[in-house]
């Protein structure tokens, strides 16, 4: 019973390993987005609790990505009170 759970550990800390060093996904460029219109994308960000304000759909698709979560999308009205908008 001992070795069973050994080698479980053992192979799930080989994983976490390999995981390590798979490489990030290639987001692509953000310098390729443009703003699509003049009102920007609100998104909640669900780990920091507040709204962030996106020039396109693809720049929060580049988010995303690089973040590897998502952020769902509210109405622009959300964004425009700063007390409920993210720092950075």
């Amino acid at each position: 019973m001992r070795l069973a759970f050994f080698i479980i550990l053992l192979q799930v800390q080989a994983w976490s390993a390999i995981a390590d060093y798979v490489p990030a996904a290639d987001c692509g460029n953000v310098f390729d987005c443009v703003s699509e219109s003049p009102n920007a994308i609100c998104a909640l960000d669900r780990e920091l609790v507040c709204f962030k304000s996106f020039d396109s759909l693809c720049h929060l698709k580049y988010e995303e990505c690089q973040n590897q979560r998502e952020f769902p999308v509210y109405l622009h009205a959300y964004c425009e009170n700063s007390a409920f908008m993210c720092n950075n």
